[in-house]
């Protein structure tokens, strides 16, 4: 009889152990992943060239200035008009195919909607117009970007990229991105923390620990970037 007792409170210890390590785990994966979230953010819209003086200086086209910008409204009403905007971000996509950013648009419209695949899809090809520009030695034609433009473009579209990729799960591609575009700004804190989370998820926790510290000492005031820290050296 004792020993049955005996046996009863072992068996039960042990399932309140494993109980609580199990919610401990999943308190510190809620956390993580909290915390990213906030790093993640919303994707900027795509940029519009304001004014007389820009749109000349960078050879505009209006007519497709304009459309961005009206593509760019749809996506920030209050509802979001979503439809409004997929139909003339499209539309702009049409009065210039040379131009990546009604790419973009689509992209960010579908990230707003939690269509994270679809979404990747869309910044992967704005991205390959972009660096194709650059490989053919920036911009030649009426309403193409700027050396500068496809510069800040490329390395926004590998982080909207990237974080895409991280929603999919697909963390080692992901990866890929965000050391990509910190090489083009080493100093974004940002970037190195997406890039020490999307380590974190695959368990690589040294490299994880030393981009995250990278982060803080970039930004020392952001308590995401100390919350993942702190995360990866446990």
């Amino acid at each position: 009889m004792f020993l049955s007792l005996l046996t009863i409170s072992i068996s039960l210890f042990t399932a309140g152990v494993h109980y609580s390590t199990a919610h401990l785990g999943a308190l510190h994966t809620q956390e993580i992943n909290g915390a990213a979230q906030n790093i993640f953010g919303r994707p900027n819209d795509p940029e519009v060239r304001q004014g007389r003086a820009s749109r000349t200086a960078s050879q505009a086209i209006d007519e497709v200035e304009d459309a961005l910008a009206k593509a760019n409204s749809a996506r920030n009403a209050t509802p979001p008009r979503y439809r409004d905007a997929e139909l003339t971000y499209g539309f702009t996509a049409r009065l210039n195919p040379r131009d990546p950013r009604p790419l973009m648009g689509l992209a960010n419209i579908l990230y707003d909607q939690k269509q994270f695949a679809a979404a990747a899809k869309f910044y992967q090809e704005a991205l390959t117009m972009v660096t194709s520009m650059a490989s053919f030695g920036g911009a030649t034609l009426r309403g193409e970007l700027n050396p500068g433009e496809q510069r800040s473009m490329a390395s926004e579209l590998r982080v909207y990229f990237g974080i895409s990729l991280l929603e999919t799960n697909d963390f080692k591609n992901a990866q890929a991105q965000f050391e990509r575009a910190i090489k083009s700004e080493p100093t974004n804190a940002r970037w190195h923390a997406l890039f020490g989370y999307s380590l974190l998820k695959q368990g690589v926790k040294p490299d994880a620990v030393k981009a995250l510290q990278e982060a803080v000492r970039l930004d020392p005031g952001n308590s995401d970037y100390q919350q993942l820290l702190q995360s990866a050296q446990r």
